[in-house]
């Protein structure tokens, strides 16, 4: 079966670069420097969140969200935290002042939005927006491998599971 020669969509971005597509069930979400926006398969425009007033440093695509991070200052101390559902529609927003070094976007947004990785420990994000914090006895974390029962916190020559019970 041969693709199609016309396109499904096309898109013009004013003002702004792309940066990465996530596809979804019914929809597709389109990362930009400025901002994320939602469109259907046949290119109509849904929601979107502007990145007004911060500069994206992070961003993470989960199974049904889009997680993203940036300096709202220049020392990097306070930083917007954006969760964004598969259809462009805003569930979390904040300003938290930490340093983050990465997201991570969750399986499931209703139970845990994000996973938030600072410079010693990772901060598990609940679907209320309440955090809970795990310092792991890792000198230098690497990475969070979110699981649908917790998370998975690596380092250079080790790992740990957290928030599993």
């Amino acid at each position: 079966m041969a693709g199609r020669a016309e396109p499904l969509t096309t898109l013009l971005y004013e003002h702004t670069m792309p940066l990465e597509v996530f596809a979804y069930g019914d929809s597709f979400l389109v990362l930009c420097d400025n901002g994320i926006y939602a469109y259907t398969y046949s290119g109509t425009s849904l929601e979107g969140v502007s990145f007004s007033g911060m500069q994206l440093k992070y961003a993470s695509a989960g199974e049904k969200s889009v997680v993203c991070a940036g300096q709202v200052n220049t020392l990097g101390t306070e930083n917007r935290i954006l969760v964004i559902g598969a259809d462009g529609a805003l569930l979390y927003d904040s300003v938290a002042e930490m340093r983050i070094t990465g997201v991570y976007a969750a399986p499931d947004p209703e139970k845990v939005l994000t996973y938030i990785r600072t410079p010693d420990a990772v901060i598990e994000l609940n679907g209320e927006g309440d955090g809970e914090v795990h310092n792991p006895a890792i000198s230098d974390i690497l990475t969070v491998l979110p699981t649908a029962k917790g998370a998975v916190i690596c380092g250079k020559s080790s790992a740990y599971t957290a928030f599993d019970d």
